[in-house]
């Protein structure tokens, strides 16, 4: 997208890896990124348009998106990422074989992966992703990886993230045609609040700063074009730029 101006949607973006994207993005230069729209409000600055109260967990998201996108300046998404999502639960016990609800399967499997779906769809409907160069950013997780399922466990966060894998690569086939890039990407182990487990607990056992993870994401991001659309990448941890996810989907 060299060139010419970029406008950015990010959800789930009140916190986390979501907030450092918006405020990595927001730091390009001016001539580089017009706007960053997200679905919830994360900290002010004059690149970022507010989109608040947006539910991706319902059906009505579709067309409160719509609305509230048309309340801006903005009239066409180059990027979307789509990292709004959640663990479910953290308790692997609850999420054991023995334990796991329908409830809790059902709960976590829209979040994380019917949610991206219907925020897509609602763009899509609408032309708001342009005709070509746009791009389409799944948020994924390793866990979501059925050839590196080796532990088992963790079965409604697992199943999420493994239904939105195959979303994702639906969609790169079903959009390269049209001219739009399509990835999953796996942040790798980031001492965030996501999980419960609060960011200093996570750096203790090796997590990595969100800073260091969204700056090769947005590598990744700024590297996808046709011709690599459909993989499913990962950030490496110890090293400096994104990799292809080894066990693959």
């Amino acid at each position: 997208m060299s060139g010419k101006v970029a406008s950015y949607l990010v959800t789930g973006a009140s916190s986390g890896l979501g907030l450092e994207f918006v405020k990595q993005l927001a730091a390009r230069k001016s001539d580089s990124v017009d706007v960053v729209h997200v679905s919830v409000q994360p900290a002010e600055g004059n690149l970022i348009t507010i989109l608040e109260d947006i539910d991706v967990t319902k059906d009505e998201c579709k067309g409160m998106l719509i609305e509230k996108l048309s309340n801006t300046n903005c009239t066409k998404i180059d990027v979307v990422i789509h990292n709004a999502g959640g663990m479910g639960t953290t308790s692997k016990e609850s999420q054991s074989l023995d334990n796991v609800t329908s409830e809790l399967m059902l709960n976590t499997v829209n979040l994380n992966g019917i949610g991206p779906l219907r925020v897509q769809q609602a763009l899509l409907s609408k032309g708001l992703m342009g005709v070509e160069g746009g791009k389409i950013v799944v948020i994924t997780s390793g866990l979501g990886s059925i050839g590196d399922n080796g532990s088992g466990g963790m079965y409604a966060y697992r199943s999420s993230k493994a239904l939105v894998n195959m979303v994702t690569k639906g969609m790169s086939c079903d959009l390269k045609s049209k001219g739009i890039a399509v990835m999953s990407i796996n942040p790798s182990f980031v001492a965030t609040e996501f999980g419960g487990f609060g960011p200093d607990k996570i750096k203790d056992v090796g997590g990595m700063a969100p800073e260091k993870s969204i700056k090769q994401m947005i590598q990744a991001i700024d590297e996808l074009s046709l011709e690599t659309t459909g993989r499913y990448m990962t950030v490496d941890k110890d090293g400096d730029v994104p990799i292809e996810y080894a066990a693959g989907w």
